[in-house]
């Protein structure tokens, strides 16, 4: 049994984010204690990642490169970490044998992740929405957002064109500091490096503020195009968790199920079993040669494979949540 996993990381970063929200309750420091705390957890795990030596090899970047993949701290602390665990509970490996991407140390801006999401969510939740019943638009009038016990009574409803504007610029910047990171500390999604979290960050400030003037400005989903448009992804989103384990579920099953390869695989051994996975693969959408295009076309397909189980429980309304 694998201990670290996605969503074994999911649930701790939002376990240890939502603890600290609940901690801070004073809402007029709230949003700059969660900042300094997100930015403690980067610049930790760079000081850690770059200057801690890694026992029995050294120094990062003097006796190996800093994102040497088995040889840095995050690495050998999963595999010591698994060692006891294979020890005292008899199970656990590793996702790559020698490291896991979602291991112990990682997980520290894995946070600051999730922290940024809360940062962002505060945000949004003192927008002024015009749609709403009872809700003036007049500059000062009070709202929702202002009486939020998440937000604070203290805090005013801001316009929505303000809220854009500050989304646009929070994602320019983070994408420019994880860039200048990345020099010193490299963009790595595996290691989930201090860079890649603000370079992450930055691209998602960015489509979320696409979004926000598409949907909460422009109200391009109430339009008959923008409705199928919004449509599969209003979907998806209503059974995220559900949508991720039965894709992963679905690969795994397929990867499991060993077939007949077929003449067009192996000429010289069209008995040899092959996997489900690369039998369909070849069968159904590379027949005469592998490119970006068929592998796209396969990407597709199998996204539409799971979109089916996810409208099936839209239309029953019913939606999984942990």
């Amino acid at each position: 049994m694998r201990i670290f996993g996605v969503l074994t990381r999911i649930a701790v970063c939002y376990l240890v984010a939502g603890f600290l929200c609940l901690a801070i309750w004073n809402a007029t420091h709230r949003a700059r204690t969660l900042l300094a705390i997100a930015a403690a957890l980067l610049v930790g795990y760079w000081v850690l990642m770059r200057f801690v030596p890694v026992p029995g090899l050294g120094v990062p970047t003097h006796a190996m490169p800093i994102l040497d993949p088995d040889r840095n701290l995050a690495a050998w602390l999963d595999r010591a970490f698994n060692a006891f665990t294979q020890r005292w509970l008899h199970t656990g490996r590793l996702y790559r044998q020698t490291s896991d991407p979602e291991g112990i140390l990682s997980t520290l801006p894995a946070i600051a992740t999730t922290l940024i999401g809360c940062l962002t969510g505060l945000w949004l939740s003192r927008a002024r929405t015009a749609a709403e019943p009872g809700v003036s638009t007049e500059p000062g009038a009070p709202s929702k957002a202002a009486s939020s016990p998440w937000v604070g009574s203290i805090a005013a409803a801001i316009p929505a064109v303000q809220i854009l504007r500050v989304l646009l610029l929070a994602g320019l910047v983070s994408l420019a500091l994880g860039l200048l990171w990345s020099f010193s500390f490299p963009l790595n999604k595996n290691l989930w490096t201090s860079s890649y979290v603000l370079f992450a960050a930055g691209l998602s400030l960015l489509l979320l503020a696409l979004c926000y003037w598409l949907i909460d400005i422009r109200r391009f989903n109430q339009k008959p195009a923008g409705k199928a448009l919004v449509f599969p992804w209003l979907v998806f989103g209503s059974n995220a968790i559900f949508a991720f384990v039965f894709s992963n579920a679905l690969v795994e099953i397929m990867l499991w199920i060993r077939v007949p390869a077929g003449a067009l695989i192996n000429p010289a051994a069209p008995a040899a079993r092959v996997t489900a996975w690369f039998w369909t693969y070849r069968h159904l959408f590379a027949r005469h040669a592998s490119t970006n295009l068929t592998s796209v076309a396969f990407a597709l397909a199998f996204t539409a494979v799971c979109f089916l189980p996810n409208w099936l429980l839209w239309r029953k309304k019913l939606f999984l949540k942990v």
